[in-house]
C-alpha cells in the first residue's frame, strides 16, 4: 500500500475515531507500529470498523456538512478522497479475514530457541524438574491460545460476565481456557499448587497464597479479556511457576500473533527464537509510559496521567494487558511499565521476563515484589531509569 493514500486518508477524515482506527490497523500490519499497545486508548476501545459502511455510503455533502473534513472540498475532489478511504477500508477488512482465516487453520508450534534449551538443561543440574514443567507450561499455553483463537468468533454469544461499570470481566473462553491449562499441569505435577484467576474468582473468602516449598503455578488463561470480548488482537495467556520463594521461570502467549515470550533463572528472555533485552535510553523523556489503572478502584492508588505526559515521558499508554505490556518492555520498545493494584498472575509471568531481559521490577518504594505480600503499585523499567521513574511515579500519584 503506498503511503500518499494513507497521508490523504488521515487528512481528510483527521476526527473521525472509526476511519483512524483502520488506519492505525493498517499502519501497524504493515510494521510502522510495534504493537498494538502503542495506539491511543480511545482507539483501542473502538470494538470493531464496521460502521464504516454507514459513513462510506453518506454522501460527500452530508458527510462535509457534518464537518467530517478538515477543510471544504469540492464534491468531485471529496468523493474520489473517499473512495481512496473506502479501499484502505477494504484492504484492512480483508487483511484481518485473512489473518483469522490463518490462525484457524495453521497447526503451528512453538519455535524456541536452541539457546535456550541448552541453558535450561544446565539449569536442570541445579533444579530438577525445571525443563519438564516449562515444557508443559508451554504446552498448556499453547492448547489454551488454541481454544481462544477458536472460540473468539463467536465470544459475542457467550455467556459473558460484566462488571457494574460494564467492562467484560470473565467469558465461557477464560473459563475453558484455564480448564484445559490445569488438567495439563496436574497430570504430570499432581502435587503442585495452581493458582489461576478465574479459579480463584469462585473461591469463598478470595484468594489465600499458601506458604510452601512446593511449586507454585500463577495462571491467567486470558489477560486482556476486554480486547478479547471486543474481537480484537491484543490479549494474551500466561504462567509462571515458583519453587521455594523463587520464580523459576514465566511464559506469555499472544495466540492471535502467534508470538511466545519466556525466561527462566539464568536464561535470558527470548521472543519465539530470538533474545530479546530493553533499551538504554538513559532518560525517561525518550521513551513512553505503558500505564495499567484498570484494576485500581481506591482514588489514592491511581496517577495523574497528565502530569506524566511530556516532557517527563514522551507519552503515556494506557493498557489493560499485563502481558502485552510486560513483553513490549522487555523487547525494548517501553521504558517504563506500571501496574496498580494488579494481580499475581497478572504480572508473575512479566517480572521474570523483564528482569531476565536485563529490567527492573519493583513496588514504588523500590522494593522487590513480594507475592506473599503483594504491592498495591508494581513497576518495572530498563533498570537504567528505574530510580527516576519511582521518584516522577510518586510524584504523580493523586493525593
Amino acid at each position: 500500500m503506498e503511503e500518499p493514500m494513507i497521508s490523504t486518508v488521515v487528512y481528510v477524515v483527521m476526527d473521525v475515531n472509526e476511519v483512524f482506527l483502520n488506519v492505525c490497523n493498517t499502519l501497524r500490519m504493515e510494521g510502522k507500529f510495534s504493537s498494538e499497545s502503542h495506539m491511543p486508548e480511545e482507539i483501542q476501545d473502538i470494538e470493531d470498523a464496521e460502521s464504516l459502511e454507514t459513513l462510506y455510503d453518506t454522501t460527500p455533502k452530508q458527510i462535509a456538512k457534518k464537518g467530517k473534513f478538515e477543510k471544504q472540498e469540492s464534491p468531485t475532489a471529496v468523493s474520489q478522497q473517499l473512495e481512496e478511504a473506502k479501499a484502505l477500508h477494504r484492504h484492512f477488512v480483508q487483511k484481518e479475514v485473512d489473518a483469522k482465516g490463518n490462525q484457524q487453520e495453521r497447526a503451528a508450534s512453538f519455535q524456541i530457541s536452541e539457546r535456550f534449551r541448552e541453558r535450561l538443561r544446565k539449569l536442570e543440574t541445579r533444579e530438577e524438574g525445571v525443563a519438564q514443567a516449562f515444557e508443559i507450561g508451554l504446552a498448556a499455553l499453547y492448547e489454551a491460545g488454541q481454544i481462544l483463537l477458536r472460540t473468539q468468533a463467536a465470544v459475542r454469544e457467550q455467556k459473558i460476565e460484566r462488571a457494574k461499570s460494564g467492562r467484560i470481566e470473565q467469558t465461557a473462553s477464560d473459563l475453558e481456557a484455564e480448564k484445559r491449562i490445569i488438567e495439563i499441569i496436574q497430570k504430570k505435577f499432581p502435587d503442585d499448587i495452581i493458582i489461576s484467576e478465574e479459579k480463584s474468582k469462585r473461591q469463598e473468602g478470595g484468594l489465600v497464597l499458601p506458604a510452601s516449598e512446593r511449586a507454585v503455578w500463577y495462571v491467567d488463561p486470558l489477560d486482556g479479556t476486554r480486547s478479547y470480548g471486543s474481537n480484537r488482537l491484543n490479549y494474551a495467556t500466561m504462567l509462571a511457576r515458583e519453587v521455594g520463594g523463587k520464580l523459576q521461570f514465566g511464559i506469555i502467549f499472544l495466540p492471535a500473533k502467534n508470538e511466545v515470550y519466556y525466561a527462566a533463572q539464568g536464561t535470558g528472555a527470548f521472543q519465539n527464537e530470538q533474545q530479546i533485552r530493553v533499551n538504554n535510553m538513559a532518560n525517561l523523556r525518550d521513551g513512553f509510559l505503558e500505564l495499567n489503572q484498570s484494576h485500581s478502584n481506591k482514588p489514592t492508588h491511581r496517577f495523574n496521567e497528565l502530569s506524566l505526559g511530556p516532557p517527563v515521558f514522551s507519552r503515556v499508554v494506557p493498557v489493560e494487558c499485563e502481558g502485552i505490556a510486560f513483553t513490549t518492555l522487555a523487547r525494548g520498545n517501553s521504558i517504563v511499565h506500571t501496574a496498580v493494584t494488579p494481580k499475581l498472575w497478572d504480572v508473575m509471568p512479566g517480572i521474570i521476563l523483564v528482569k531476565e531481559a536485563g529490567g527492573e521490577v519493583t513496588d514504588i518504594e523500590g522494593i522487590s515484589y513480594d507475592p506473599q505480600h503483594p504491592a498495591e503499585t508494581v513497576v518495572a523499567s530498563n533498570g537504567i531509569t528505574h530510580w527516576e521513574a519511582l521518584k516522577v511515579l510518586k510524584n504523580a500519584l493523586l493525593k
